[in-house]
Formats: C-alpha cells, sequence, structure tokens
C-alpha cells in the first residue's frame, strides 16, 4: 500500500507580503497618533515642569514656526520668553452651516507671544457667523474664523486679530457648482 504524499501548507509569499505590509501600516497608523498626543521640547530643557511654559493648539491650530525655526506639533514646550509664532488654521464652515460642509477656511498667521513660567498657553480657532459683509465671496455671507488664546496664568483670554492673516478658502471637498457664490481659491 503506497504511503500517502503529505504536502504541507505554507502561506504564500503574495499572502505573506500582505501581511507584512498590514502590519507596518498599523505601525504607521500607531507612531502618527503617538507623535500628534506628544509634546515637542524646543527650549528649556534644563528647566523642571513648573518653570517650562507650555504652547498648545486646539482644534484645527498647528504651530509651523517659532522665531524662524520650522517646527511640527500642537504641543510645544518652550523656555519663557518672547516668541515670534507663525501657526496654521482650516476651519469648515459646515461646522455652522451643514450646507457649507467642505468650505474651509484656511488662516496663516502670525503671532507675537510672551510666556512665562510655568504658564500653558491654548491657541484655538472656531468658524463663526457674524453678519453679512461687503467684501465680497465668501465672507460677504458673515463667515469668519475666530482665533483664541487662553492661559493658565491669571485668566488670561484674548481674541487675535486675523486681519492680517493670509487667508484662503479651500473647496477641495465640495461640488464646485455648490460654493460657486462663496469665491473659493
Amino acid at each position: 500500500m503506497p504511503h500517502p504524499v503529505r504536502v504541507s501548507r505554507s502561506p504564500s509569499s503574495d499572502q505573506q507580503v500582505l501581511r507584512t505590509g498590514q502590519i507596518a501600516i498599523f505601525l504607521l497608523v500607531v507612531l502618527g497618533l503617538l507623535s500628534c498626543a506628544s509634546r515637542t521640547i524646543l527650549s528649556g530643557a534644563d528647566l523642571t515642569p513648573e518653570e517650562q511654559a507650555q504652547l498648545r493648539g486646539r482644534r484645527g491650530i498647528k504651530f509651523l514656526e517659532i522665531d524662524g525655526q520650522s517646527v511640527s506639533g500642537r504641543w510645544l514646550v518652550l523656555a519663557p520668553g518672547t516668541y515670534d509664532i507663525e501657526y496654521f488654521s482650516a476651519q469648515d464652515a459646515g461646522d455652522v452651516v451643514s450646507a457649507l460642509g467642505g468650505v474651509v477656511e484656511e488662516l496663516t498667521c502670525d503671532l507675537d507671544l510672551e510666556l512665562l513660567p510655568g504658564e500653558e498657553v491654548y491657541v484655538a480657532s472656531k468658524m463663526k457667523k457674524g453678519p453679512p459683509r461687503f467684501s465680497g465671496g465668501y465672507s460677504r455671507f458673515g463667515f469668519h474664523t475666530e482665533v483664541t488664546i487662553a492661559s493658565s496664568i491669571g485668566g488670561r483670554s484674548s481674541e487675535v486679530d486675523t486681519s492680517r492673516c493670509e487667508r484662503r478658502i479651500n473647496c477641495r471637498k465640495v461640488d464646485r457648482k455648490q460654493v460657486t457664490p462663496t469665491g473659493c481659491d
């Protein structure tokens, strides 16, 4: 009686490549999420946490430059002092009026800010609808991005003057016929 031939099945090389790719993508996503939540120490590493100042970007804010040095992140740790900060804000008009969902106002702004020891400063942006304006396009409907700064020391809070910001309306996510009167770039 002949012996049956046993064939061992090992995963094909295509399956192994697919599995390796899935693991690599998973690791990249996890690392990306961790980097968004982690803080970046730019200066003051030798200071205690009570002596360091923190700059945090809330919803829609990303820091681009500090005193001309390119940075990337939403949570920065700095030594106390005065800084020239460049940040980017992106807000969707759909947060205010659902029919304009996908119309995104993008701002790139400069801000001079003094940070105190132990201070946490939060920069946040929010889409608002105010009275219509006469400038035409998107802003004639009264939509604008409001940027605020709040401090952990003394309850300092203020609205940032965004009139000098570089402003762009991004409509890539919507049907152009829907938003023709809004003045998209």
